[in-house]
């Protein structure tokens, strides 16, 4: 993302700009990679929609900021960007952290709901289920560095405690 700003900041010959929000950008993003570097890499579901069970893949973008949020995507092993899943296919992964993106109209309570039901699962047991807004997970740009931001606070609280 951040190349991709630079090359359009030339085409639109707005070089500087560009070049100042790539800095600022990667300085948040360092202020998340650096501090959870030093913590395992918890094994995070993150469910992008509930009914079908849809998830992050491999080369999918929210594996690429789980991972950078020091998160292990129980998921991104396992088909090229949003492949649907069983339920029984991730409850066997055993994740320890659960991460629904809230869509709003009520759909976020009841995927609540259905994860909560599965409460002998390492992530509901330990009170590791989470909601997180979809439009800073999901689309390309700028914002997915607040989805960074984001994701690591519940994959990583103790690397942000002060």
């Amino acid at each position: 993302m951040l190349d991709l700003i630079s090359r359009l900041g030339a085409l639109t010959k707005h070089p500087v700009p560009a070049a100042r929000l790539v800095t600022a950008l990667d300085t948040r993003i360092r202020r998340v990679v650096g501090p959870v570097a030093a913590f395992g890499r918890p094994r995070v579901l993150y469910v992008l929609w509930p009914e079908p069970v849809i998830v992050p893949g491999r080369g999918a973008l929210v594996s690429e900021l789980i991972a950078l949020a020091g998160g292990d995507s129980v998921t991104a092993d396992r088909g090229e960007g949003y492949p649907r899943y069983s339920l029984e296919a991730i409850v066997a992964r055993a994740p320890h952290i659960i991460i629904l993106a809230d869509h709003g109209a009520g759909l976020d309570t009841l995927s609540r709901e259905q994860w909560e039901r599965l409460s002998a699962r390492p992530a509901v047991k330990a009170g590791r289920l989470f909601s997180v807004d979809h439009h800073v997970m999901h689309h390309y740009g700028p914002r997915v560095v607040d989805g960074l931001e984001l994701l690591a606070r519940p994959i990583h609280p103790e690397a942000f405690t002060k």
